[in-house]
């Protein structure tokens, strides 16, 4: 062999070899991107679960006003009664006292 293609054969092997480190240099710098986006990944998903729970939640927390909304409603109607007996009392206690004093 001769010194030239021994020249020709060891910048040959010297530009593999740089090319093979640069190759497992990328290797590593995507495995640390995988891994990156693995826990980007857990992250996302608990999010998601919270998000659910937070919506389930709110939904809980709608049924709720809602039921509250329509008893509110009929507690005003028995309030209104409530107060027409009370009224009702009040003047028929007023016209029984008014009689007995002759006022009336």
């Amino acid at each position: 062999m001769t010194d030239v293609d021994q020249k020709f054969i060891n910048s040959r092997l010297d530009a593999l070899h740089n090319d093979i480190h640069d190759m497992r240099q990328a290797l590593r710098d995507l495995s640390a991107a995988i891994t990156k986006l693995a826990l980007v990944e857990e992250r996302l998903v608990q999010t998601s679960a919270s998000i659910d729970r937070a919506f389930k939640a709110v939904e809980k927390i709608a049924d709720r006003v809602s039921t509250l909304e329509r008893n509110g409603v009929d507690s005003l109607r028995v309030s209104r009664w409530v107060d027409r007996v009370i009224w009702g009392i009040l003047v028929g206690v007023g016209v029984y006292i008014a009689k007995h004093t002759q006022l009336l």
